[in-house]
């Protein structure tokens, strides 16, 4: 019996044109930068980053919930929650970038609150936390934390599945409801530092709740489409059922309605309230381009997924789950876009029509297929490090009833 699962040949296959994917991507989004203002590039890195440090800081989150359930649900990807959490610590390298620029003053995306030049008073009475002191040191904070919590909980698994303690799951059942907390303070702050600020004089309670349930959705449409291609071998194949694809695209259609819901209760409040302070986000966001987005995310993000989600059949099925997957991860460039890009190009008059960004859209879509790459390359290295599945865990057993010990036998 060996001592771990490799990967299918579908998913280690994946590795080489992630890297080919990370280098084009950059590259691309560079020589768009240069011909039309370096701070693209750093414009264009922000969405891409809220993309993929979404998908391990979600992972957190969903491992958390794991550990906390031990759910039939959950064991055929815990080990992607584990490797994608992991990959953080690859993602600090390219953010340090950014980080660093900040630093310097060479990224001016944040200069709107860090130089203030129109002297605006709301700013100035947010000083005490928007300053660049604070955002280095607390984007620091988020980005050691969440590789620190990757770290430990990846350390006990492995312990687990060295030696089968049975001890250790209570140390995962005892520690996951605290680090849970900890991942809230997280996803409460970090979107709040390095995207809400970008429109300082605006605030919404709702900003980090709405991107925790954001990168949920998005996680579980990767988890899907990565288990997809896990289970075209042995043991994965004899592990994984159609029941699994059900309860993930179950969940998927749960966090679509929490994300609907979310989104228009803030627009909601904010547009019913009218108060100059709040209602200037949705202005910049009403007209021309941003309309097609709203109209994109309405379909598109809404309206089809629930519909389709809905059938119970539909959920059984995996080529229409699939296809639901693929179309959930577009919707969420979108999002993050109609987020993101109206920030830099704020318009002179309510209600003119905003243009159609296409240098935008290359670069933010070229740095987000690149950063992706570069997740992907890094998310693959550490799968390989543990089994597929967490054969020593005695949790397995008792929450999937028709799995047994001799299912890893020859392995």
């Amino acid at each position: 019996m060996s001592t771990e699962i490799k990967l299918p040949t579908k998913l280690a296959s994946l590795r080489g044109p992630a890297l080919g994917a990370f280098v084009g991507g950059t590259v691309l989004t560079l020589i768009v930068s240069v011909f039309s203002g370096f701070q693209l590039f750093f414009q264009a890195f922000l969405f891409a980053w809220i993309l993929v440090s979404g998908l391990s800081m979600g992972s957190l989150a969903l491992l958390f919930i794991h550990h906390m359930t031990a759910g039939q649900w959950s064991f055929p990807v815990q080990r992607v929650f584990e490797a994608s959490a992991r990959t953080m610590k690859w993602l600090a390298i390219p953010f340090g970038l950014y980080w660093l620029g900040v630093l310097i003053g060479f990224n001016e995306n944040y200069d709107v609150w860090i130089l203030n030049e129109e002297g605006s008073a709301v700013v100035a009475s947010k000083s005490w936390w928007l300053n660049k002191t604070g955002w280095l040191v607390r984007s620091a904070i988020y980005i050691l934390l969440s590789i620190g919590l990757a770290s430990i909980f990846s350390k006990w698994s492995r312990d687990l599945e060295t030696t089968g303690d049975a001890l250790i799951t209570l140390k995962f059942r005892r520690f996951a409801p605290p680090a849970m907390l900890i991942y809230v303070g997280i996803i409460t702050f970090a979107p709040l530092d390095w995207v809400m600020s970008l429109e300082p004089e605006w605030f919404s309670t709702m900003y980090g709740p709405l991107f925790a349930i954001s990168q949920g959705l998005t996680l579980f449409a990767v988890c899907i489409l990565l288990l997809d291609r896990m289970a075209t071998e042995k043991p994965m194949s004899t592990v994984v059922s159609s029941e699994n694809y059900h309860m993930l695209a179950t969940f998927m259609c749960a966090f679509v309605v929490l994300w609907t819901y979310m989104s228009f209760s803030q627009f909601l409040i904010i547009w019913s309230g009218n108060l100059p302070e709040e209602i200037h986000y949705y202005l910049n966001r009403s007209t021309g381009f941003n309309q097609v987005l709203i109209i994109t995310l309405m379909v598109g993000h809404f309206f089809i997924p629930f519909m389709v989600l809905l059938q119970r059949k539909a959920k059984y099925n995996l080529n229409v789950i699939r296809k639901v997957c693929y179309a959930m991860l577009c919707m969420r460039l979108v999002d993050l876009f109609y987020i993101i890009n109206p920030a830099f190009h704020h318009l002179e008059n309510w209600g003119d029509p905003a243009p159609v960004p296409y240098v935008d859209i290359i670069a933010y879509v070229s740095m987000a297929i690149g950063l992706t790459g570069f997740w992907l390359y890094f998310f693959l290295g550490e799968l390989k490090k543990m089994p597929l599945m967490p054969k020593n865990d005695p949790r397995l057993y008792k929450a999937i009833s028709y799995i047994d010990e001799e299912v890893f036998e020859n392995v």
